[in-house]
């Protein structure tokens, strides 16, 4: 019988060591699972951990077999000797039954060859094991067949293969030579496709259409396989080569519009909204190579697009008919060497951005209510020396743009240009205001008249001047030097000068202008000037009065006026 003292640990009682010897023996030698401490706390015997071992081997050994079950199978080759396994997930074909080493094999097996002597060694596997494994597999997607023409039934896999299948141009008869006339297989892919589809142009071919305008369904996608210039569609009769649909997408096609032989444009987008043109060409176009009608195509989108037209001087490479309100579009990365940008529709490109582009000429329209308006242009150059480019309209914005030929704002109205280069200067008319830019220094004539007859001639004398924009600002540099034949005309109006850009037309200015110098007496006068609101001359005065003949002293050969002013323009 146990003590029990329940003495706590450690203890010297003797008593506690007989109960714990009983205790010892039951755990190392007993047959119960759980045996109580001397404290009376259940404890695992030695029994008990054997089992739990067990159960757990028996756990792990299910987990294996399971992932064996769920792991692909590797295929060693046809039985013969010399095969050698490394793992139950690899297997050999005998008889075209398939093999595997049996679980009581030990890993690693060489075989024999013998197939009498070690069929024992081996597991017939089930061969739908197999075909699942391999079907598993990234290559499996290869083992399926398909064909456009079966009739799948809902829900297989076929059904979804059909419907999001691209449809090729070619697969409809298309021969794509250039020569041989495809508009029937063009069409028929475009119509089976059906709007929100993808028609696919095979790379490496030309599809002649001679059948008239090809129309874009709505949502459609259009695509070149192989790049741009791998895939083309080719104009075989007058009129436009394509329609874009609403919300629809060309991308990687070149459209040979063969403006040599038919007219017409080549791409047009007569209404809807949302149209995206990525790495497209439409090149040797008679009409515009991409148009949009009047309020047509917001919120399109064209990157990387090349257009040329036959009539280059003329002809937009881009037009735009014409805004009656906003409708933004944007252009990034286009290339019309051999064209235009035609915004010369009333109020067009209102709300449009060009930038990364790289064009011959821009053709605008004016006046300012009701010509070109709000759009911007960035980082870009407008490239033919030879050719004037004039910018007409209003709210027009530039940054970082190079102009190769001369710029003449007319009718012109809240021009800005920051950060540009005008090679060959930027000039305004007087039908020009509020306009801001910046340019080179440039030389100036200015011309010497009075409101009064007679008038004075600079005869051999010099009346030289310059000025640079700077903005709405004009900084203005002139001297006018007498000679012995030059004359003043009359001592009874003040003497005016003619400015490079008339002032501005909210208020008139008036400012400490130069210096007149008597070279015979040596003096020098400060003179104030004065601009008219909206006036393109200046005047000069001494308190008060007007320079003139005789005023503020009696001119003679080696006198001279010079001024440096800056003011405000218009």
């Amino acid at each position: 019988m146990p003590y029990d003292t329940l003495n706590p640990v450690p203890s010297t009682d003797p008593r506690d060591l007989y109960d714990t010897a009983a205790i010892t023996d039951k755990y190392v030698n007993g047959d119960q699972p759980f045996v109580a401490d001397r404290l009376g706390k259940q404890r695992r015997t030695w029994m008990g951990m054997e089992e739990d071992f067990k159960n757990a081997q028996e756990g792990r050994a299910t987990q294996f077999d399971q992932f064996l079950a769920g792991s692909a199978f590797v295929w060693l080759g046809d039985y013969g000797a010399g095969i050698t396994f490394t793992s139950r997930s690899q297997y050999t074909v005998r008889n075209g039954y398939a093999y595997r080493l049996a679980d009581s094999t030990t890993l690693p097996y060489t075989t024999t060859g013998n197939w009498a002597l070690e069929q024992t060694k081996f597991s017939l596997m089930n061969s739908d094991d197999i075909l699942r494994q391999e079907l598993s597999q990234p290559s499996g997607a290869g083992m399926s067949g398909f064909s456009e023409a079966e009739a799948y039934p809902p829900g297989t896999v076929g059904l979804a293969l059909k419907s999001a299948a691209r449809k090729t141009v070619k697969s409809f008869g298309a021969v794509g030579d250039g020569t041989t006339d495809d508009t029937a297989a063009v069409l028929a892919a475009i119509a089976d496709a059906g709007e929100n589809g993808v028609v696919v142009f095979d790379r490496n071919s030309e599809f002649l259409v001679s059948g008239g305008v090809v129309v874009q369904l709505t949502g459609q996608q259009w695509i070149g396989e192989g790049g741009q210039r791998s895939a083309r569609l080719k104009k075989g009769s007058n009129g436009d080569l394509v329609r874009m649909g609403n919300l629809s997408s060309i991308s990687d096609l070149t459209l040979n519009n063969n403006g040599d032989n038919f007219t017409g444009r080549g791409i047009y987008i007569p209404s809807g909204f949302s149209q995206n043109l990525t790495r497209v060409r439409s090149v040797r176009s008679k009409g515009p190579s991409l148009e949009f009608a009047q309020d047509a195509g917001g919120g399109c989108n064209v990157v990387a697009f090349e257009g040329d037209t036959i009539d280059q001087l003329t002809v937009g490479g881009i037009r735009i008919a014409g805004d009656t309100g906003p409708h933004p579009r944007l252009f990034n990365g286009i290339w019309l060497s051999g064209g235009i940008l035609d915004l010369s529709g009333p109020g067009a490109g209102n709300g449009c951005s060009f930038s990364n582009f790289y064009i011959r000429n821009i053709k605008t329209i004016g006046p300012a209510v009701g010509g070109t308006a709000l759009c911007h242009f960035a980082n870009g150059r407008v490239a033919s020396i030879n050719d004037t480019t004039v910018l007409s309209g209003s709210d027009i914005t530039m940054a970082s743009v190079a102009f190769s030929g001369a710029v003449i704002l007319d009718n012109m109205q809240a021009f800005k240009a920051e950060a540009c280069t005008f090679g060959a200067g930027i000039t305004e008319t007087s039908t020009s205001r509020f306009n801001s830019y910046s340019d080179q220094v440039k030389t100036f004539a200015p011309t010497w008249s009075q409101s009064t007859s007679p008038q004075p001639s600079i005869g051999n004398g010099s009346l030289t001047g310059k000025y640079c924009r700077q903005g709405y600002l004009v900084k203005f540099e002139m001297t006018l030097t007498v000679g012995s034949t030059t004359t003043f005309g009359n001592s009874t109006s003040a003497w005016s000068f003619s400015l490079p850009i008339s002032g501005t037309q909210n208020s008139p200015q008036d400012f400490i202008a130069g210096q007149c110098f008597d070279i015979s007496a040596g003096t020098e006068f400060l003179v104030n000037g004065q601009i008219g609101a909206g006036s393109n001359t200046l005047t000069l005065s001494k308190n008060g009065s007007g320079v003139r003949d005789s005023f503020p002293f009696a001119w003679a050969a080696g006198d001279t006026i010079k001024i440096s002013i800056t003011y405000m323009a218009v």
